[in-house]
């Protein structure tokens, strides 16, 4: 998700378009907004039909195009997507395997523990903090990216917040 956002906001000026759709349900509510942002007809239109139409749309249009599908549940909800037109389709997944077959795969795996305690200390803006408390917020988050990116900022929002109370947090 954080790569897929680095890259919207590095290339924004490269489309006309450009779509986040949450694909955990099938991205419809998402897809249908895109409908009503397009200026498609939508009145007496289902949010399925409106995200069906979006969809044409963005295969028919000679505008640039770009469709983040994050969070894609599996491969099958690549099935409805446009496969002609200007435009790219970027998924985020968080199941591997079977998306092959529509493009290329780049797999991002969780950090490890040397490279989590230090994101997760810079990204908190404590670089003097107890690395020992920032090792075991790392490892009870699994070393995931997004996760300790989170925890980071929380803490940094929270100036008077340690890690270790961090940990308590997560405990309850």
């Amino acid at each position: 998700t954080q790569a897929a956002a680095g890259y919207v906001q590095a290339h924004h000026d490269d489309f006309d378009i450009a779509a986040w759709v949450r694909a955990e349900d099938g991205g419809i509510a998402d897809l249908a907004e895109l409908a009503v942002a397009l200026a498609l007809p939508v009145a007496d239109v289902t949010p399925a039909e409106r995200a069906e139409d979006a969809l044409t749309f963005l295969a028919n249009t000679d505008r640039r195009w770009l469709l983040v599908l994050d969070n894609a549940v599996s491969p099958d909800t690549l099935a409805k997507l446009p496969n002609s037109g200007r435009g790219s389709v970027l998924v985020t997944s968080r199941h591997r395997g079977g998306y092959d077959a529509f493009g290329g795969e780049l797999v991002v795996s969780v950090f490890d523990a040397d490279t989590a305690r230090r994101y997760l200390l810079a990204r908190s803006c404590r670089l003097r903090q107890d690395s020992g408390a920032a090792d075991a917020v790392a490892a009870a988050l699994g070393f995931l990216p997004l996760a300790l990116a989170h925890a980071g900022a929380y803490c940094a929002a929270r100036t008077g917040l340690r890690f270790r109370e961090y940990l308590e947090l997560l405990e309850h």
